[in-house]
C-alpha cells in the first residue's frame, strides 16, 4: 500500500517524470491520479475486510 501512495504522491508532483520524461496535460494527470485513489481506496477497504 505505501508503494502505491508513493507513486501516487511522486505522479501528483511530477507525472512526467513517470511517463519517460513525456508531457502530460493537466485533464490526463488528474486521471491518473483518480484512478490510482480509487485503487488505493479498493485496497484498503480489501486489507480491513480480509486483514
Amino acid at each position: 500500500m505505501n508503494t502505491l501512495h508513493a507513486l501516487r504522491f511522486k505522479f501528483e508532483q511530477n507525472p512526467s517524470t513517470l511517463l519517460g520524461n513525456k508531457h502530460v496535460s493537466p485533464s490526463v494527470a488528474d486521471k491518473i491520479v483518480s484512478a490510482l485513489k480509487k485503487v488505493e481506496h479498493i485496497l484498503k477497504a480489501h486489507e480491513k475486510k480480509f486483514g
